[in-house]
């Protein structure tokens, strides 16, 4: 038998169905509310609804919020109480055109007749040569998307009156510079400082030949002007140069070396280095001609005049130099009130380790080798605690800093200088001594079980470097 209508099947009781809960409301947008509401005024009713009907709500569309209008899209009056230089660094940053480079940009800013603002006005001066332009180009700020043929038809004449020919207008965009012999020179300056390019680079049959080939009838620079325009953009990026280590708020170090050309002429190098936010920044500060006998003294005359000259006299921390005893007696200098009082003499003076290895490999080949002579000269340092200083100079240029005359090293190379003076024989002794020496020493060996043939000697000597 079928169940009643509402009931269950099973073996359960039948229970009547509950209610049902109240049709959900839902949200529809405008383009089916029209059908919805005609349908529900032909009236619509469903025996199970038990909730009125509530006309769905009309959504609206997201509208975009507005950003913020940048300096560009402001009317001249909204820009008005904006300042010159916001308006035309605004304009500049939105320009695209190559000739634009060619100007500065003023503002004029024009008023009605009874004072209030009427409208903004850009006018082109030539960075240049402006009187080139005795009536420089105008335009209202509303009307910056007109070109730019007029400006550059006015640049085009600034040029003619500076004598370079204008560039020829071609599809293809370049920054080529157009040529004028100021612009030639500059580059061939340019490129020999950057590239370490000698001057006379500029007589190479080749580049003569490569120059014509480009611009017909272009004579070069001689080597003599090139030289010239090297010492001039010298001096003009010293400037900068100095305004920049002037700004430095760290301490300075020098790294100080002597360097012999083949042509025996002698520099002195200096080294700067620095911090500059958190990186540590190295430069040739100066490469100085030695131009007398290289005391101590005289180096610090020469390497306090180059600081004072950047103005790096009270940024100097530490000089590290060799071990030389000029250097010592330079350090000890340069804290005079005559030169450099703010720096702390020996106490800043850094000892160079490569140096330090060199002097210990000619100790140990100095056995093999005659002993340099050595020569003995006397200064006085004023404003400095030492008030004599000794200093040893090497026949050979290099300095050594053994003490005082009782130091046994220096009574023994003066002994060695006499000897050879007074004597050449005894340059054949010293080489039977270190000949014996060596054999000694051989012997020795061989006792360890380390045995040399004599061919294998003779190669060993070869082996040591002159240091």
């Amino acid at each position: 038998m079928p169940n009643p209508p509402g009931a269950q099947r099973g073996p359960f009781p039948v229970m009547p169905r509950p209610p049902e809960t109240p049709p959900r409301q839902y949200t529809f947008h405008n383009s089916f509310q029209d059908n919805f509401d005609s349908h529900a005024a032909s009236g619509y009713s469903g025996q199970d609804q038990q909730a009125p009907f509530e006309p769905p709500i009309i959504m609206s569309p997201i509208k975009r919020r507005r950003g913020k209008k940048t300096v560009n899209g402001m009317s001249d009056l909204e820009a008005w109480s904006l300042s010159d230089s916001e308006i035309c660094d605004a304009a500049v940053s939105a320009w695209q055109s190559d000739v634009y480079s060619h100007y500065n940009l003023e503002l004029i800013r024009n008023y009605k007749s009874d004072g209030s603002p009427s409208h903004l006005t850009f006018v082109f001066r030539c960075k240049t040569h402006p009187e080139n332009h005795p009536n420089p180009p105008t335009r209202d700020r509303s009307n910056t998307g007109v070109g730019t043929s007029n400006l550059k038809k006015d640049v085009d004449r600034c040029l003619r009156a500076q004598g370079i020919t204008p560039p020829v207008k071609s599809n293809a965009s370049s920054s080529a510079l157009p040529y004028s012999e100021a612009n030639h020179r500059a580059l061939i300056a340019l490129r020999s400082a950057k590239y370490n390019r000698p001057v006379n680079m500029v007589t190479d049959e080749e580049y003569l030949q490569e120059v014509n080939m480009l611009r017909p009838g272009t004579i070069p620079p001689s080597p003599s002007t090139v030289a010239r325009d090297l010492h001039k953009l010298y001096e003009e990026m010293s400037i900068d140069v100095k305004k920049y280590f002037l700004s430095l708020t760290s301490a300075i170090h020098l790294v100080l070396d002597g360097w012999t050309a083949p042509i025996v002429l002698s520099y002195l190098g200096l080294v700067i280095v620095w911090c500059h936010e958190g990186v540590i920044q190295r430069s040739i500060l100066e490469f100085i001609s030695l131009k007398q006998e290289h005391t101590g003294k005289y180096l610090a005359e020469v390497v306090s005049s180059c600081l004072k000259k950047w103005g790096l006299n009270k940024k100097l921390l530490g000089i590290c130099m060799d071990n030389a005893s000029n250097c010592s007696k330079m350090a000890q200098f340069l804290k005079s009130d005559e030169y450099l009082p703010d720096f702390w003499g020996m106490d800043a003076r850094l000892r160079c380790l490569a140096h330090i290895v060199n002097l210990i490999a000619k100790i140990f080949i100095s056995f093999f080798f005659k002993k340099p002579k050595l020569k003995k000269s006397t200064t006085v340092a004023r404003g400095t605690d030492n008030e004599e200083v000794t200093e040893f100079v090497l026949d050979n240029g290099d300095e050594r800093n053994p003490g005082d005359e009782d130091d046994p090293a220096f009574e023994e190379a003066q002994e060695d200088a006499r000897a050879l003076e007074e004597d050449d024989g005894q340059i054949v002794h010293d080489e039977e001594v270190v000949r014996s020496i060596c054999q000694l020493a051989i012997r020795d060996m061989a006792k360890e079980g380390l045995k040399m043939t004599p061919k294998e000697e003779e190669e060993a000597l070869k082996l040591f470097p002159a240091v």
